[in-house]
């Protein structure tokens, strides 16, 4: 064995007593860069490392044998851990769904009230019946009321939970606004207007999953008034206004109702 491999092979062998310990070495072989176990590394025995042309035989114990093999195949086979990205998805929390639900039906509820507050005169409350049949069979200040109601109710979904001052008044505008589609349900089936009653089935099931939501599952807790609450809840008016109120007005009032 020449000089340079004796010190080589001296220099592992310290290298191994200091990361496993006391061992035994000992035995020469002919193929250099080789590691084998003489036993598997769960039942014991000597691992032996081929360097130079000579054997290093060194007992380790069990947990620092199964480490060693591992880092060794790893680094033979040229394996290296690789950290796989997370794929980030849409999350839909119940929370989530609900303050969608809020938003759709606050918008929807608040503008078909506003249309039916607009009966109030005489004139429009006169040639509704033309382009909604049913009108006809219910009294001004009936359709007037339903129509405040309504408003109320779409206004009600959104404002108390936004700004976290009674948010109770969401579960139980969510629930005024379901009964009064059980009770439209009723009224057009009485009058045999079939058509119209899967819609009413669907607006009172949102307004009730709303009221179960927002009541017991995951209720808004009450808060202190902030200003960025505030701005956001004044944003929702204006925009219920701009996007609703206003074309409702316009299309009755302008002879296309």
């Amino acid at each position: 064995m020449s000089r340079n491999s004796t010190c080589a092979l001296s220099s592992l062998s310290e290298r191994l007593r200091h990361v496993t310990g006391p061992g035994v070495v000992a035995g020469a072989g002919p193929r250099p860069g080789w590691w084998a176990s003489g036993k598997s590394p769960s039942a014991g025995g000597a691992h032996r490392w081929a360097a130079g042309g000579a054997v290093t035989e060194v007992e380790f114990p069990r947990r620092q044998r199964i480490q060693m093999n591992v880092h060794v195949s790893s680094d033979q086979l040229g394996i290296r851990d690789i950290e796989q990205p997370k794929r980030r998805g849409i999350r839909f929390t119940l929370n989530g769904v609900l303050w969608v639900l809020q938003a759709l039906f606050g918008f929807f509820f608040a503008g078909s009230g506003f249309g039916k507050v607009l009966m109030y005169d005489a004139a429009l409350y006169a040639a509704a019946p033309q382009a909604v049949a049913w009108y006809a069979a219910v009294s001004q200040p009936l359709i007037v009321f339903i129509g405040i109601c309504e408003v109320s109710g779409g206004v009600g979904l959104l404002l108390p939970a936004m700004t976290k001052v009674k948010p109770v008044l969401t579960p139980l505008a969510a629930a005024g606004l379901a009964l009064t589609m059980i009770l439209a349900a009723a009224f057009h089936i009485v009058r045999g207007e079939y058509a119209l009653v899967p819609a009413n089935l669907v607006l009172g099931g949102a307004t009730a999953f709303i009221t179960a939501g927002r009541w017991k599952l995951r209720p808004v807790a009450p808060g202190s008034v902030s200003t960025a609450r505030m701005v956001g809840s004044f944003a929702v008016l204006i925009g219920i206004v701009l996007l609703r109120f206003l074309p409702t007005w316009y299309t009755m009032t302008s002879g296309q109702f």
